[in-house]
């Protein structure tokens, strides 16, 4: 099987050389192959294929400051299921990595298996400290059954802001939006846009299915959409069908672009049809590329409440690595606001999840959107969307995305259509171990 290495070296004569290389071995799990030798100098990292090339980009920048220490990246699956299968075979097989990729909804797995080590201790006796980071991001990768324990230190601070385009709202006559918005601000803004749009534009990009807005709203609102306790969800209880009105509404209205079963046929944000979008700073560097005129605002608030969901990616020291002070080494600097984080912010598209990146981050310094403000506050503010087992994630996304097509497309009344999305999600749920 293939792994993807990146090696640093010390050449004798010309200085460090970056060699990218394909390792082809013959072990069964491309997470554990060519595992590092105790003492070596050396450590892996086990990681996904979207996420290479940004931690290239961190290895070079490590290396100048620890030329002894080589780093080689070893490709993992990136779906999360196969992912955390590959790295508990590794365990099994004691070829794990030193650090690995993980994610909120699979890190309870990856711990039950130690595959991932508590980390709390380190960081008592570290500089990078727990207080170090976003309290609301670290406790996602605090394990259910040891919430003491910390077996994940989350990389940036994904949180839900609302987009505009300000030339659409100055052709609509509209004004363009503010922070203390609330949502009966935004709705009326996106009413006004549509209707004087007339199909030509529209008040609002995405509708509701990304559980980044749907989960948040459903909180705002006072229901919840899984309970680990009783193994069930709550997506039919009465405040969640209020909050899937109120998300079904933006399109029933037309305050949404017209809805259609394939999302890449929906007018886009970059495309100046549409006048606002709930995005990610992670969109940042292509809407930028795409269009001038552009800024964000925090999300509209319901009830007092600002709906902000929130989500991370996490790397975790593992049980079993080889060089584990070399591993934290490398960590320290990852987390760094002059060393890994420099090179994750470069773009402009990470805000780093620890309490420094926000405060004093360089992704502060982007012309545009002006309003960067909005993003640091959004992730103290993010709550993190609901995980729902692995095997029933995809279940749920199902169930979400074929009830609102019930009711935007088919005419079903929300009660019954997710009624019937969370009779599916609670079938799938009594067959969790």
């Amino acid at each position: 099987m293939a792994v993807l290495g990146t090696r640093w070296r010390a050449g004798a004569a010309i200085g460090s050389v970056l060699t990218l290389a394909v390792v082809t071995t013959g072990c069964a799990s491309s997470a554990g192959d060519d595992s590092a030798e105790p003492g070596s100098g050396k450590i892996t990292i086990g990681m996904v294929a979207g996420l290479t090339p940004q931690y290239e980009e961190v290895i070079a920048a490590f290396h100048k400051e620890y030329p002894d220490i080589e780093v080689e990246l070893q490709s993992m699956p990136d779906e999360v299921p196969d992912m955390t299968r590959s790295l508990q075979t590794a365990k099994l097989g004691g070829q794990l990595p030193d650090i690995v990729v993980g994610f909120a909804d699979n890190i309870n797995q990856l711990a039950a298996a130690d595959v991932t080590a508590d980390v709390s201790d380190r960081l008592s006796d570290s500089e990078l400290q727990v207080d170090s980071f976003l309290p609301n991001y670290l406790d996602a990768y605090r394990p259910l059954d040891a919430p003491d324990e910390v077996h994940g230190l989350p990389v940036g601070a994904d949180a839900l802001i609302l987009a505009y385009n300000a030339d659409v709202f100055e052709k609509a006559g509209v004004d363009v939006p503010s922070d203390d918005w609330t949502w009966k601000d935004f709705d009326a803004a996106a009413d006004a846009i549509s209707a004087a749009g007339a199909g030509e534009y529209f008040g609002l990009a995405n509708g509701p299915e990304n559980a980044l807005i749907s989960d948040p709203i459903i909180r705002a609102m006072g229901g919840y959409l899984y309970d680990p306790s009783s193994n069930t969800t709550g997506m039919a209880e009465p405040e969640a069908l209020e909050a899937w009105q109120l998300m079904a509404d933006e399109w029933l209205s037309g305050r949404a672009a017209p809805y259609t079963v394939n999302r890449n046929e929906r007018p886009k944000f970059q495309d100046g049809r549409v006048a606002m979008i709930f995005t990610v700073r992670p969109a940042v560097p292509s809407v930028n590329a795409a269009m001038d005129n552009w800024d964000v605002v925090s999300m509209p608030s319901l009830d007092g409440v600002r709906p902000v969901g929130g989500s991370s990616y996490a790397l975790s020291l593992t049980q079993d690595a080889k060089n584990p002070d070399d591993a934290w080494t490398f960590l320290e600097f990852m987390y760094s606001n002059d060393g890994g984080m420099a090179v994750m912010q470069a773009n402009g598209g990470v805000v780093p999840a620890t309490v420094e990146g926000v405060k004093s981050g360089t992704w502060q310094e982007l012309d545009r959107p002006a309003n960067q403000a909005a993003f640091g506050t959004a992730a103290t503010e993010a709550t993190m969307i609901t995980q729902f087992p692995p095997t029933v994630q995809a279940v749920y996304d199902d169930a979400i995305a074929q009830a609102f097509q019930q009711v935007v497309l088919g005419g079903v009344s929300v009660e019954q259509a997710f009624t019937e999305a969370a009779a599916l999600v609670d079938e799938a749920l009594e067959t969790v171990e």
